[in-house]
C-alpha cells in the first residue's frame, strides 16, 4: 500500500495525523463473508486542516494507487508461482519510470518479487548494445568491466545463445540472463549451464506476461524477470472522501 511515501507526503509534509485500519502488505478481501463486493472499504482515516488534505489528496492517493496495483500484480505472480512449486525467483524489471524508481520497487517487494538491481551502481548488465559496441566479443567486454569495476561489482551478461551464454560463464559472469527464449528452449539451455556452472545464478527474461510464465517454471532457474509488472499493470482504485459530520 506504499505506506511509507503516503505517511511522507500527508504526515511529514501537510501535518496530518493517518490511523491506518490495515497494515502494509495485507491481502485486502474485497469481498464480504456472503460474497457481496464492498461498496467502500476503509483502509485509514486521515485527520488534519481540510486545506492540508486537499492540497495533499491527489499527490498521495497517485503514489498510493500505482504502489499498490503493482503489489497486487506481483502477488497474483508470486502465488501461481508457488501453486506450480517454482522455487527460483520472481523479479521486477529494471525498467521503472523516472523520478518513481523507489516507489515501484518498493510495490514489487511488498509483493513477494525481488526488485532486481535498484540503479546501474548495485549491478553491471552487459546487454546486446553493450557487447556489440565491443565487437560481439563478449570476454572482452567482461573483462572490460572487471579493469574498472574490480572485484567487488556483480555481472550479468545478457546471452542470445548457449555459445553467449557458455563464454560469459567462463569468463566471470556470475549471472546468466536466457533472452527471448522459447521455454523449452530456455529449460533445455538452464539445465545444462547449471550443470557445467553450478555456482552461476540463471534468469530467464523476455516473452514473459502473466499467461506464459508457467511455462518456464523449472528447477534449473533461478530468477524469471518481466517488465509487464510495472509497466503494463493496473492501478488499484483507491478513493478520499470528507466526512461532513466531523
Amino acid at each position: 500500500l506504499a505506506f511509507p511515501f503516503f505517511e511522507s507526503i500527508m504526515k511529514d509534509y501537510f501535518e496530518c495525523d493517518i490511523e491506518w485500519l490495515v497494515k502494509d502488505g495485507d491481502r485486502i478481501k474485497m469481498r464480504k463473508d456472503n460474497g457481496e463486493l464492498w461498496n467502500k472499504l476503509p483502509v485509514a482515516k486521515i485527520r488534519g486542516k481540510a486545506v492540508n488534505i486537499l492540497q495533499g489528496e491527489r499527490i498521495a492517493l497517485n503514489v498510493l494507487t500505482r504502489c499498490a496495483g503493482i503489489a497486487t500484480m506481483c502477488r497474483v505472480l508470486r502465488d501461481h508461482a508457488d501453486e506450480h512449486a517454482f522455487k527460483g525467483q520472481l523479479a521486477a524489471t529494471r525498467k521503472t519510470t523516472p523520478g518513481f524508481r523507489l516507489v515501484e520497487k518498493y510495490g514489487a517487494i511488498a509483493g513477494g518479487f525481488s526488485p532486481h538491481r535498484f540503479d546501474v551502481s548495485q549491478m553491471c548488465m552487459l546487454k546486446d548494445n553493450h557487447i556489440d559496441a565491443c565487437g560481439g566479443d563478449i570476454a572482452k567486454a567482461i573483462q572490460s568491466v572487471r579493469e574498472l569495476a574490480g572485484f567487488s561489482l556483480m555481472i550479468e551478461v545478457e546471452c542470445r545463445s548457449m555459445q553467449d551464454a557458455r563464454t560469459a560463464a567462463k569468463n566471470g559472469a556470475h549471472v546468466i540472463m536466457l533472452d527471448n527464449f522459447a521455454p523449452e528452449d530456455f529449460k533445455s539451455a538452464a539445465k545444462v549451464l547449471k550443470k557445467e556452472f553450478p555456482h552461476v545464478v540463471i534468469e530467464g527474461s523476455g516473452g514473459l506476461s502473466i499467461n506464459t510464465l508457467q511455462n518456464f517454471f523449472c528447477d534449473d532457474c533461478d530468477v524469471l524477470s518481466m517488465s509487464f509488472t510495472i509497466q503494463g499493470h493496473s492501478s488499484v482504485d483507491f478513493s478520499l472522501k470528507i466526512e461532513k459530520d466531523l
